[in-house]
């Protein structure tokens, strides 16, 4: 190896172990129900896994890579059952903040790996904050989120080649 490949090497797994501590202190800020803080924890492991697999492009690195993607995707899930469970108008308001979080991830994670998945998850998003923004009579940003929540529907069916996106 020599001294700059070992260098190299010490660096690589400094990087791997900071990007895993910044995901054990998100999932422990997740659990608090911090999730403006687990979501930028997350971003910074992300972020990190990003840069280690430009410059080491090992199995072992992408796997790390697509748990921080996982790990994400949990966080958006956590963003839904908050404001799912919102009822009144207060309520309401706050979901919707909590909404354009979970639309921050879940555009996120479509953009970055192009999953089906994803795709869906953003769909029902837009289609959750369509509802919200309907309930709290905000009727052209409801029209607006429906329609882009229809257009990725639209998509997926196409990508499946079924008779629904004919219609």
């Amino acid at each position: 190896l020599g001294f700059d490949g070992v260098v190299k090497a010490y660096a690589i797994q400094a990087g791997r172990e900071l990007a895993t501590s910044y995901e054990r202190l998100g999932t422990v800020k997740e659990e608090e129900k911090a999730l403006s803080e687990a979501k930028h924890l997350y971003l910074q492991a992300l972020k990190l896994r990003r840069q280690l697999c430009e410059e080491a492009q090992t199995g072992q690195i992408r796997n790390e890579l697509s748990s921080t993607y996982q790990m994400l995707q949990i966080l958006s899930d956590s963003y839904k059952k908050l404001y799912l469970s919102c009822q009144d108008k207060g309520e309401l308001i706050q979901a919707k903040e909590l909404c354009l979080q979970d639309l921050d991830l879940d555009r996120l994670l479509y953009e970055e790996t192009g999953a089906r998945e994803a795709q869906r998850e953003l769909s029902v998003c837009y289609t959750n904050l369509g509802d919200i923004s309907q309930a709290v009579n905000e009727s052209d940003a409801a029209e607006d989120y429906y329609r882009q929540g229809f257009e990725l529907s639209r998509q997926l069916c196409e990508k499946k080649g079924t008779r629904q996106a004919r219609r």
